[in-house]
């Protein structure tokens, strides 16, 4: 629910009004969070998932003194973890990509510029024929 954005922490009768949305053609069961009066509410799935999605979902509890091994292996799995050998590998590659791209204009520009030298020459000597 993170990446689709706010939902209220407050299970109240107003925040339920308020997100409360007629135009669904879709009835979701929220008396998880809102209470009875819930059972058949049309409100967006994405921010408040039904009763049986919530059910299958797994929640992360407190595993006591594996707690934190616990939050490693999420850490993992989540991949937020960049290793030091990654990100060296990956400003390696951008460092190499930028300075192949820099020396390749480089070249062209001292191409075109001899290029143009020898274009001035050419006019330069039509000219001064008589």
């Amino acid at each position: 629910m993170d990446a689709t954005g706010y939902v209220s922490a407050v299970a109240t009768p107003e925040i339920l009004e308020a997100q409360t949305d007629t135009t669904l053609d879709y009835y979701s069961d929220l008396t998880y969070f809102f209470g009875p009066e819930a059972d058949s509410v049309q409100i967006d799935r994405i921010q408040y998932p039904d009763k049986k999605v919530v059910e299958r979902c797994a929640m992360i509890r407190d595993f006591g003194d594996k707690t934190q091994n616990v939050l490693e292996i999420w850490s993992r799995i989540k991949g937020d973890n960049l290793g030091v050998g990654i990100t060296i590998l990956i400003f390696a590659v951008v460092a190499f990509m930028s300075g192949w791209t820099i020396y390749k204009r480089w070249l062209k520009y001292k191409r075109n510029k001899m290029q143009r030298r020898r274009n001035r020459r050419k006019t330069f000597r039509t000219f001064r024929k008589p």
